[in-house]
């Protein structure tokens, strides 16, 4: 017995000894970890940490905090806490029941390194040591954002299966302003061929549904998946908390619907490393897509869409080629900024868009056709329906067959340019690439009911205008430097059934011929002309950094079909009529960059004749010329001759040459100079000697020369009964054109030599019988054979003629030629005098009637006094 007590106590004592040494090694242990961790947080930049209610026991190991602080050396600064802690190893499980992170960065300066390259190929690796479950009940992570610093709390959770990497199932909770967003996914399948299914949910309800899978694939890996998201209606709310991450710039969430449904697939191939992300952009495969939204959401710089569309295409080398395409969308513009740059009357409020891909159809040449139709409403409406085709794959062009255009638009208003209903109708041909096209414009038709150009008084309407063309060609080309050139050109018509400007009577306009546009350059050539029968060839010339031409040829015109130019301009003089002759034309303008515009006119007549108030002209040839450049006026007659003038008798032919020059400002304050001016007057010459005179003040002094007058033809001219004789008669005639009219002053004409008087009166006869003194000059003036002859000539504005006349001579028949002087003062108003003659035969009929509705006007007008 004692024997057995003496073992039991020598073990007793052994057992007791080993403890010792297993608490000694222990607290060694122990210590040496202190020390080891103490220098690993050292190490990893720990300034600070704290554990406290540490536990052990066989199955785990727990905490009651966990504190730490760590700090880099680029100056970010984080920090954890949790709350209750508990690894159970037996079942590899671990439980926080709360965690904070909180992540502050003071520098920023640092730049973000490129991540390295991605290998599909490897197998997925989880790492061992994670634990099987994982239960994170509450956290809150404080991270740096874009407006400061952001706070996201949760929940966390993860199951792994045992002793395997998958399956893994992952279930995360975010929680924000009173709603909650739910992650669920599965991944399963193999390391090297993983399946992943995610599901995403708002406060309970579906709202992201994802299944994706990579599998190897050759040299490649295969990436197949589909994305389903059946409804969406937290846009708002979703938006505007990722914009307190990542602003998202020209969409504001009070904009977005929060509706929509999207639904797609995928099947791809791509290398087994992922370099960039143009790596992942180089995939090859296909992907459809189909989207519905059943509320407008918003495009930055366009608008707002809503409707649906389905896409059917294949990737090849970072290029989408769609296979098939079907779309249906509404564009809501608003208020965009593109849409106000737009000439006011032309602003769409919305756009209409539908596309889709034939039914049947055989895509050759790797074009796919589509059917289209683009309609826009608002301040005007167009509509856009046709065929295109687009390339699937490299080299990009499109073609167009028959796209046909039409558009209706109210009202436009641009400047000083106003058009009222506007109507547009065309179709379109041709193709285009990336570096150039080739567009023919068909059956062009533009219509308006009214085009108002400038404002007031001086303003032109156009009344039903029209254009029109058969065929219009457009080519562009975009060369190597970047630089584009192009060429519009085709045949054209417009027209206005009714011009209204100030200068011109109402009457339709059209012109013919075509347009040329190369780069900056237009040309227009054709021939415009008037519905009153007034035609001219004309040309236009309008390029950059040159002058502005236009050039304009008169088709001749034969007076004796009719004179246009009374029925288009308005300051054709009223009492001027044209019936016989021909009259040509030209017209230059010339508007430079810099300086003065330049304006010439050139007219050419021959045999011109008709009725200038109450002159009658016949054969009236000739060219005058008007130039003005800047503020300078100049016009040139170098040659002009009339065949005859008849105011009441004939005189001519009639000869001109000169020049007027003279400021814009004033035009009638120009200087007037003169080469030739002579007529033919009654069987003599009258002319005025070379000179010039200035119309500022309006006293222009023309001395009038009288050569070779026949007594006989001014007798014969003269309306008095049985007075005629013969002799030549010269003279001066001092005429002064002033603002109250013509004078002549202190005027003197006289017979050249010996001539004859015969006055033969019956009633001279009868007063000679009545009184002695009358019958002896009767008798003498009856075959009066005078030796001089010669008279002072005044002439007043009011028209009265004052004659002073010296008769000196004899009748052989009266007292053996017996010598009598007579001194005859003669008064005649000469617009009565030229009136009396208008009314006889030796003036047309048109002259005639003037003269008679002339003198019923002033019967019925008595206050007003008849000009000359």
């Amino acid at each position: 017995m004692s024997q057995l007590s003496n073992l039991d106590s020598s073990r007793t004592v052994r057992w007791l000894r080993c403890l010792g040494w297993v608490g000694v090694v222990f607290l060694l242990l122990l210590a040496a970890s202190a020390l080891g961790f103490a220098l690993l947080a050292r190490a990893l930049g720990v300034t600070h940490w704290d554990v406290q209610g540490l536990h052990l026991n066989s199955h785990s190991v727990g905490l009651q905090t966990l504190s730490v602080v760590r700090k880099d050396n680029d100056g970010a600064v984080q920090s954890l806490e949790t709350g209750p802690l508990l690894f159970e190893w037996s079942e590899s499980r671990l439980r926080i029941d709360h965690l904070n992170l909180a992540i502050q960065t003071i520098k920023t300066d640092s730049s973000d390194e490129p991540l390295g390259p991605l290998n599909l190929n490897q197998p997925l690796a989880i790492p061992a040591w994670l634990p099987d479950r994982l239960d994170i009940s509450a956290f809150t992570l404080s991270v740096p954002c874009a407006q400061g610093q952001c706070t996201v709390e949760g929940a966390f959770a993860a199951r792994q299966a045992e002793q395997q990497a998958l399956p893994l199932s992952l279930e995360l909770e975010l929680r924000h302003e009173g709603r909650t967003l739910q992650t669920m996914a599965l991944l399963e399948g193999t390391p090297e061929a993983p399946r992943l299914t995610a599901n995403l949910a708002i406060d309970d309800q579906p709202r992201l549904v994802l299944r994706t899978a990579l599998t190897p694939y050759g040299k490649g890996v295969a990436w197949s998946g589909d994305l389903l998201i059946p409804a969406f209606h937290e846009g708002p709310w979703l938006l505007a908390w990722i914009n307190q991450w990542w602003p998202i710039p020209a969409v504001t969430t009070k904009s977005l619907p929060g509706a929509l449904r999207i639904q797609g697939d995928w099947q791809l191939t791509l290398p087994n490393t992922i370099d960039d992300i143009q790596t992942l952009l180089n995939a090859q495969g296909s992907i459809r897509l189909d989207a519905h939204l059943p509320q407008a959401w918003p495009v930055p710089g366009l608008g707002s869409l809503q409707g649906d569309t389905r896409l059917d295409a294949s990737l090849d080398k970072g290029y989408l080629l769609p296979r098939a395409l079907q779309a249906d969308l509404q564009l809501a513009i608003g208020d965009q900024p593109w849409r106000l740059q737009l000439p006011q009357g032309m602003r769409p409020n919305q756009i209409h868009i539908q596309a889709q891909t034939p039914t049947v159809f055989a895509q050759t040449d790797s074009m796919l056709p589509l059917d289209i139709a683009i309609g826009a409403q608002g301040e005007s409406t167009v509509r856009l329906k046709g065929r295109v085709s687009v390339a699937t794959q490299p080299p990009w062009r499109i073609h167009l067959d028959g796209v046909n255009l039409q558009g209706t638009t109210p009202k436009i208003k641009q400047s000083s340019i106003a058009i009222q209903n506007l109507d547009t109708t065309l179709t379109v041909h041709g193709q285009a690439d990336q570096n150039s096209a080739d567009l023919t414009f068909s059956n062009v038709m533009l219509g308006a009911r009214q085009l108002e150009v400038g404002s007031g008084p001086s303003a032109t309407r156009l009344d039903s205008l029209s254009a029109t063309s058969p065929a219009l060609r457009l080519m562009s080309h975009l060369d190597d430097q970047g630089e584009m050139s192009f060429t519009l050109k085709g045949n054209t018509r417009l027209k206005s059934t009714r011009i209204a400007h100030p200068q011109l009577k109402p009457t339709g306009w059209q012109w013919d011929g075509q347009i040329n546009v190369k780069d900056q350059a237009l040309n227009l050539k054709g021939t415009l002309g008037a519905d009153t029968g007034l035609h001219f060839r004309t040309q236009l010339s309008l390029a950059s950094g040159k002058p502005f031409e236009l050039e304009g040829t008169l088709d001749t015109l034969f007076m004796r079909a009719g004179n246009p130019f009374t029925t288009t301009f308005t300051a054709w003089p009223a009492l001027l009529e044209l019936n016989t002759g021909r009259l040509d034309g030209q017209l230059a303008l010339r508007i430079p960059q810099q300086g003065n515009m330049s304006i010439h006119i050139g007219l050419d007549t021959q045999g011109l004749g008709g009725v200038y108030d109450r002159l009658e002209m016949n054969g009236l040839s000739g060219k005058v010329a008007l130039d003005l450049k800047g503020d300078q006026l100049n016009v040139s007659i170098p040659t002009f001759k009339a065949d005859t003038l008849n105011p009441g008798f004939t005189l001519g032919p009639l000869e001109l040459s000169g020049t007027y020059r003279a400021r814009l400002a004033e035009p009638l304050a120009g200087t007037l100079s003169w080469q030739l001016a002579q007529t033919a007057i009654l069987g003599g010459r009258l002319w005025i000697p070379p000179g010039q005179g200035s119309l500022g003040d309006f006293t222009l002094a023309l001395p009038l020369q009288l050569s070779g007058l026949q007594l006989a033809s001014l007798l014969e001219a003269y309306p008095t009964e049985g007075l005629s004789g013969e002799g030549t008669v010269d003279g001066q005639l001092p005429l002064h054109w002033t603002r109250q009219g013509i004078r002549v002053e202190q005027g003197a004409i006289g017979a050249r030599g010996p001539g004859v008087l015969r006055f033969r009166s019956e009633r001279i006869s009868a007063m000679g019988r009545s009184n002695p003194g009358m019958k002896l000059v009767a008798d003498a003036l009856d075959d009066f054979h005078y030796d001089v002859l010669r008279s002072g000539v005044d002439y007043h504005e009011d028209g009265t003629l004052i004659l002073s006349l010296r008769l000196e001579g004899r009748n052989p028949d009266i007292e053996k030629g017996r010598a009598f002087n007579f001194g005859i003062n003669l008064e005649e108003n000469i617009p009565q005098l030229l009136t009396s003659l208008q009314l006889t035969d030796r003036v047309s009929d048109t002259i005639q009637r003037r003269v008679q509705e002339r003198l019923r006007r002033n019967q019925t007008a008595p206050t007003t006094e008849e000009k000359p």
